[in-house]
């Protein structure tokens, strides 16, 4: 060498982390690209589901009940859950189901209340998981964060 610096070219490979099942597994299901699909196919179906819609469930189990299951699988499946969470894991459902029911049975407004609640909620538990999922390849692809 003459002293000349020596220019390496970038690997032209995709690096794509630590998956916890598959690529194509990770991405479409819990990165959510099948949301985004089965999303596109119910807007630009034009199903607007009405109460009495038929495909009202498929849209319901395809958008949201996986979710509310693998978070209540999660918790219930760890070790310890209800000695170390005993409010979490016996308490909050039962508080839950009575405020819903309560809500349904009074009406007006509590309904209403109830509802806004959840829309102010739900970003920030959106926001969050999707940053703890980062976080999460993030550190099993042998990151470091601060």
């Amino acid at each position: 060498m003459d002293g000349a610096a020596v220019s390496v070219a970038p690997s032209s490979t995709l690096r794509l982390g630590k998956m916890f099942v598959s690529p194509a597994f990770d991405y479409l299901l819990i990165g959510g690209l099948l949301s985004w699909v089965a999303g596109g196919i119910l807007y630009w179906g034009g199903f607007n589901f009405p109460d009495n819609d038929p495909f009202l469930w498929w849209a319901i189990l395809v958008s949201n009940w996986a979710h509310f299951a693998a978070s209540t699988v999660r918790l219930y499946t760890k070790p310890g859950a209800v000695k170390t969470w005993p409010f979490l894991t016996l308490g909050f459902p039962v508080i839950a189901v009575a405020v819903v029911t309560a809500a349904l049975v009074v009406g007006e407004p509590v309904g209403r209340y109830l509802f806004a609640l959840y829309l102010v909620w739900s970003p920030y538990h959106y926001s969050r998981q999707a940053y703890g999922l980062s976080v999460m390849y993030a550190y099993r692809s042998g990151s470091a964060l601060a």
